[in-house]
């Protein structure tokens, strides 16, 4: 009898806990919807860690966001990289301000190293230069083996090494790299031998407004638009130890309830300041007349002592009577000869 008390006692505990376990699965579940589609994570789902942080299985998130992920299982490092097509020529840069593009930014990367607090970004810029020289010497070598059909062929082939060996070094002497550390309050982990990445400092990463709707217990990510697309502007000037962003607006322009949520420089928050009515008075008088400075701010500048640098800003304003987020960014670099 006494044996039957305890089977019964066994049974009804394995219930509870396993009626436990399915209502606290339930409840746990988190959601990642990127531009309002859902992501789906088939054998790895996402989860909050005790930093109250969402960690997301690295492939399945990356590949939604259309990114390139790569594992090193020696260092143990997930990385996400955005590649950008030369022919888009993404994001310009005119290191002579002679009007014409020296270099284009070609890709992007974040890297997480499983147990560390501190991701790793990295920019890196192809010379436009490099571009035009290596066309040439492909062209080159095109031309030269047609010339010398009747040339012995050994000979030929002497000539294309000795101009794939060109190529290799105009590849290695002409680039740009902007880096720095993404210090998190959470890091990657391994769970299970799946890979999880907080899923916030990826999508700021790449420009992802990160949104949390506690009654669905899902994680929204929002491409941010450009504020050009909104005929928003901005322009920043560097003088000794200030740094003055100013926000302008054309005439083409209905945004109202203007915010800057961040501004950041190699991913650190600055420190900023409004610019006082009387500055703003003085700067909309050097403007031409069809731009009005919708916002600006001061913060201390670290950024005219850095070779190379990322500036970000987040904004909020309202348009046609709803909020939206848009994101501006500049890059400096020095381009390595």
């Amino acid at each position: 009898m006494k044996m039957k008390r305890v089977l019964s006692l066994v049974l009804a505990m394995t219930l509870v806990v396993s009626t436990w376990i399915s209502v606290n699965a339930a409840e746990t579940t988190i959601q990642v919807k990127i531009d309002g589609e859902l992501v789906v994570f088939t054998d790895a789902q996402p989860f909050i860690d005790s930093n109250n942080r969402t960690l997301v299985p690295l492939r399945a998130i990356g590949e939604a966001m259309g990114l390139v992920v790569e594992w090193d299982a020696e260092l143990k490092t997930a990385a996400f990289m955005r590649v950008y097509d030369a022919s888009v020529a993404a994001a310009p840069y005119d290191a002579d301000e002679d009007g014409k593009a020296d270099a284009y930014l070609s890709s992007e990367v974040l890297a997480f190293e499983v147990g560390n607090n501190q991701a790793a970004f990295g920019a890196h810029w192809m010379s436009i230069e490099e571009e035009v020289e290596e066309t040439a010497t492909e062209e080159a070598v095109v031309a030269e083996e047609t010339d010398v059909e009747a040339d012995v062929e050994a000979d030929v082939e002497a000539d294309v090494e000795e101009e794939t060996e060109v190529v290799a070094e105009v590849e290695v002497d002409h680039f740009a790299l902007v880096a720095y550390d993404v210090v998190m309050d959470t890091e990657a982990v391994i769970v299970n031998s799946r890979t999880y990445a907080p899923v916030r400092y990826l999508a700021e990463a790449f420009n992802y407004d990160v949104s949390w709707d506690q009654e669905t217990r899902t994680v929204e990510l929002t491409t941010m638009k450009s504020l050009a697309d909104a005929n928003m502007y901005v322009v920043n000037t560097f003088e000794e130890a200030l740094q003055s962003w100013l926000l302008l607006g054309d005439d083409k322009t209905t945004a109202t309830s203007i915010e800057i949520l961040s501004g950041k420089v190699n991913g650190v928050e600055l420190e900023r300041t409004a610019i006082s009515e009387e500055e703003f008075e003085k700067i909309e008088e050097e403007l031409e007349a069809s731009y009005e400075v919708l916002m600006g701010f001061e913060a201390a500048n670290n950024i005219t002592d850095l070779a190379s640098y990322r500036l970000s800003l987040k904004v909020k304003a309202m348009i046609d009577d709803v909020y939206e987020i848009f994101e501006w960014e500049h890059y400096g670099v020095e381009l390595q000869q």
